[in-house]
């Protein structure tokens, strides 16, 4: 078996082969087309306010090495992909998130190396080296109990470099009453596999059925293998995704105190080089929360207990 660092040096000659072969020839550049379409370098804020849903109110935005072409907001226009549209942060770029898959193209989701910034809060959650991480953080006050929202993880980490200590990954921080973790301002990551306490990195969610699989906590090893999507060969362009492969839609829950302030940071690296792009894209308008409404002047309605998954409940009787 090679070692990881024989890894990572044959990764990096493969890599500048491409590139150096494109450049003797036309580069092909490949920018958001077709099935979904983006716009990259927005602001922190407008990205805040997409991703807030009703009875959310954000503010104090701000990024951390993401803002130029590594965020940007997407709208599908057609095609199977599952979220309609969002915002799209990346360890690399954002317009070239989105495309036909184009791992082995100058100008794909391959090696965007945007700088050696790092994250405290990744550190914690891997082994690896975190690099070109962008950080988007924000406020927000919620009316409800609790809040989610839906993402879609993906990379071009797929599937060559699954289960090797190569780590890309990303985190959705959260802080304030009520909260206790082991992340900065006692925050805790609620970007995690469903029923579990696990990270989602390559590591975690992918198409492998290796037990242990390279860096991944114990626990938290592959088979996970029904919340990955394979989007190879290269050249498909069915879903509109450039990256090797994606996660189907994850939702991200926590409970709130109704009317308190509260601070998100959402975070996503490459784990050991900055070679082959990660991004998370997260749907719009899905940081909601469940919304309790009060009706009548009766107590003749008897109070009935509240799914956790319930977004819209009605009490009678006050």
């Amino acid at each position: 078996m090679l070692k990881f660092e024989t890894i990572k040096v044959m990764k990096k000659l493969i890599i500048n082969i491409v590139i150096c072969t494109m450049l003797i020839g036309y580069c092909n550049i490949v920018f958001a087309q077709g099935l979904i379409t983006a716009v990259s370098n927005q602001t922190a804020t407008t990205l805040a306010q997409k991703l807030a849903g009703p009875g959310v109110t954000v503010s104090n935005a701000i990024y951390n090495n993401c803002d130029t072409q590594a965020n940007g907001i997407f709208t599908k226009v057609s095609g199977p992909f599952s979220l309609d549209s969002g915002i799209v942060l990346t360890s690399g770029s954002a317009l070239a998130a989105f495309g036909p898959v184009a791992v082995a193209t100058l100008g794909g989701p391959i090696s965007f190396q945007n700088s050696n910034f790092t994250d405290p809060d990744l550190d914690l959650i891997t082994t690896q080296t975190v690099e070109d991480a962008c950080v988007l953080e924000f406020d927000f006050i919620p009316t409800g109990d609790t809040i989610k929202f839906n993402y879609v993880f993906a990379s071009a980490e797929y599937q060559s470099y699954t289960c090797s200590g190569i780590e890309d990954l990303f985190g959705f921080f959260v802080s304030g009453p009520g909260i206790t973790g082991t992340f900065s301002n006692s925050a805790i990551n609620i970007a995690t596999l469903p029923g579990t306490g696990c990270p989602i990195t390559i590591n975690t969610v992918n198409g492998s059925t290796q037990n242990p699989c390279g860096s991944a906590p114990a626990g938290c090893s592959p088979p996970n293998n029904a919340l990955f999507v394979n989007n190879l060969p290269i050249g498909n362009t069915n879903t509109g995704v450039a990256y090797n492969g994606f996660t189907l839609p994850i939702q991200a829950v926590t409970s709130v105190i109704p009317c308190s302030t509260y601070h998100m940071k959402l975070a996503i690296a490459d784990g050991s080089d900055q070679f082959l792009d990660t991004g998370v894209m997260l749907e719009a308008g899905s940081l909601k929360q469940r919304i309790i409404q009060l009706l009548g002047n009766t107590l003749a309605n008897k109070l009935v207990p509240v799914e956790e998954n319930t977004d819209y409940v009605k009490i009678n009787g006050f």
